[in-house]
C-alpha cells in the first residue's frame, strides 16, 4: 500500500482512554514509513501532551497498557483488511478501466448518423411504453407537465440540443413522408 505521510487509508480512527484523572483522545493515522511502534507513538503523544499542558503524567497500569495493546492489535487488523480491500478494488478498477477503453474503441467504429437513426427508430416506441407505464403507476396523479419536464431533462442528459431536436423532428417528418409515399405507391400498384 503506497501512502504519503499525510495520507490515511480511511477516515481517521480514534482511541479514547482514561488514564488516572485524564481522558485522552488519540487520533490514529497509519503510515508505511513509520519507524516507531504504535505503542511507542502513543506513549510519546501522552508524554508530549502532559508536557505542553503542564499536567502530571500518571504511569499506566498493566491492565491499561493491555487495553492499549488490544486497541493497537485491532487497528493493525483493520489496516490489514484495508490493504486487502485496496488491492481488491485496484483490480476491479483496472478491469473497469479496461472495459471502458474497449467500449471507447468500439464506439469509435460506429457512425454517429447510424446511432442517431437507431435512436430515432427506438425512441417513439419507448416513449409510448414509458408514458403508459407512468400513467398506470400514478393513476390520477399523472401530470403531463411533469412528463414534459422529464423529457426536457432527458434531452439535457443525452446532450440533445435544440438544433439537434429540430433536426430529429425533420428526420422524423421525412421518414413519415417517405413511408406515406411508399404506401401510396403500393396502393396504386394494387389497384
Amino acid at each position: 500500500m503506497n501512502l504519503n505521510k499525510n495520507q490515511t487509508t480511511e477516515q481517521p480512527q480514534y482511541i479514547y482512554r482514561r488514564i488516572g484523572g485524564t481522558s485522552y483522545k488519540v487520533k490514529v493515522v497509519f503510515s508505511g514509513e513509520a519507524q516507531e511502534t504504535m505503542e511507542d507513538k502513543i506513549l510519546r503523544m501522552i508524554r508530549n501532551s502532559s508536557d505542553t499542558n503542564g499536567e502530571i503524567c500518571d504511569i499506566m497500569s498493566p491492565s491499561q497498557m493491555g487495553d492499549v495493546k488490544k486497541d493497537i492489535a485491532t487497528m493493525e487488523a483493520a489496516l490489514k483488511k484495508l490493504d486487502e480491500q485496496e488491492s481488491k478494488y485496484s483490480v476491479e478498477l483496472e478491469s473497469a478501466l479496461q472495459q471502458y477503453r474497449e467500449l471507447q474503441a468500439q464506439a469509435a467504429e460506429f457512425d454517429a448518423g447510424e446511432l442517431t437513426d437507431a435512436r430515432l427508430e427506438l425512441r417513439p416506441g419507448m416513449d409510448c411504453t414509458t408514458i403508459s407505464r407512468i400513467q398506470n403507476a400514478y393513476g390520477t396523479q399523472y401530470s403531463p407537465f411533469t412528463m414534459a419536464e422529464a423529457r426536457r431533462d432527458l434531452s439535457k442528459m443525452l446532450d440533445e440540443h435544440e438544433e439537434e431536436t429540430r433536426s430529429i423532428r425533420e428526420r422524423l417528418r421525412k421518414q413519415q413522408q417517405e413511408q406515406t409515399a411508399s404506401r401510396k405507391k403500393e396502393r396504386d400498384r394494387v389497384r
